[in-house]
């Protein structure tokens, strides 16, 4: 007898692996796992095991035969290897498949992949996390099986960043991989004007997030000897992403990663109550109302980051507001809003 719904991607148990990808993993299957008693049973494979054997692919394509319903989260090499055989199983055995997508990378994929695009076609639904990618997606498909599927936390945080509060300082915050491509070398650029320019010697930055690669890591830590308002402070555990962030005044990601979709830092900030800064890149903009939940400046132009920063040191009243801004904005991005756009095609496909 199947089983109903399986929920397949990268959770990152193997090495307990923290970042956007298995974090929006393991958020969507504990979304769906609450929801056993519409949906029926579900359960999760975890494609990290991926590279401890490939025996693993041959177990999860055992495995698939027994679910009735499947949702995918691909990373790049499992739709590129992985995927179509995935797609045939799923034809063969008539399970219903949905793909879920983490970042913004999907388009420009299919845009030069005509077999990928052709079996896309083929599937229930797709659901990307910003409105941008959804209709550049739908107008390339050309069908109306995508449907936006916001980042989303499940979570009882309640902000208190009100009760304490540095008027003589502000206290910024980096939370992501820690690469060029994700702008460590712009705030570290920013370190410098800011520790060059007396009055704003108070303006401290700290990083979080995973070490991959090493030349980055020694990148950063030659560069945190210059600035003693620069710091590493490792990785934040899940459970306390939201007390850990809602001591700064302010997140900071200029990033220019090619794969951005809806960063989840930008999310755990506003649940924290703090307002970000963001580079104007692919979705970005999607997400921050400038100048009321952020500021969002351009790549080319370091000065108003800096400028950015320099308007919340200096004004309170500002940063006060766009942190109550940020705690509403967290609203629109409930577990219980993700769920009404899933439910429809799950229970009804």
């Amino acid at each position: 007898m199947r089983s109903n719904l399986l929920v397949i991607g990268n959770y990152g148990y193997v090495n307990n692996q923290i970042d956007g990808q298995t974090i929006k993993t393991r958020n969507i299957y504990k979304l769906l796992k609450s929801k056993e008693e519409y949906i029926g049973y579900v359960n999760y494979y975890d494609t990290q095991q991926f590279k401890v054997s490939w025996k693993y692919v041959l177990k999860m394509f055992i495995i698939m035969i027994k679910y009735d319903k499947i949702i995918i989260i691909p990373g790049f090499n499992f739709m590129e290897y992985i995927f179509p055989a995935v797609f045939i199983i799923s034809k063969i055995y008539k399970i219903s498949l949905d793909i879920i997508v983490v970042g913004g990378w999907l388009y420009k994929y299919l845009q030069v992949r005509k077999l990928h695009t052709f079996i896309v076609k083929q599937v229930g639904s797709i659901f990307p996390q910003s409105n941008i990618l959804t209709a550049k997606l739908n107008c390339h498909l050309n069908q109306n099986n995508v449907l936006t599927l916001h980042n989303f936390r499940m979570h009882n945080h309640l902000p208190l960043h009100s009760i304490k509060k540095y008027d003589n300082e502000l206290r910024i915050v980096f939370m992501a991989r820690i690469t060029r491509e994700k702008g460590i070398d712009l705030i570290i650029g920013l370190a410098e004007r800011i520790y060059n320019t007396i009055p704003f010697k108070n303006i401290y930055i700290d990083f979080y997030g995973p070490l991959f690669y090493k030349d980055e890591e020694e990148y950063l830590f030659d560069e945190m000897r210059k600035y003693k308002n620069l710091k590493y402070k490792g990785l934040i555990e899940p459970h306390n992403v939201y007390k850990t962030l809602s001591k700064y005044d302010v997140l900071l990601l200029p990033t220019r990663y090619p794969g951005e979709g809806f960063p989840g830092s930008i999310l755990d900030a506003y649940i924290a109550g703090i307002p970000v800064i963001v580079s104007r890149w692919m979705n970005l903009p999607e997400f921050v109302n400038h100048e009321e939940t952020g500021f969002i400046f351009d790549l080319d132009n370091e000065q108003s980051l800096y400028s950015f920063v320099l308007r919340l040191y200096n004004d309170r009243n500002l940063l006060d507001r766009m942190k109550n801004n940020a705690m509403k904005e967290s609203k629109k991005y409930s577990s219980e809003f993700a769920w009404q756009v899933l439910e429809k095609r799950i229970l009804n496909n």
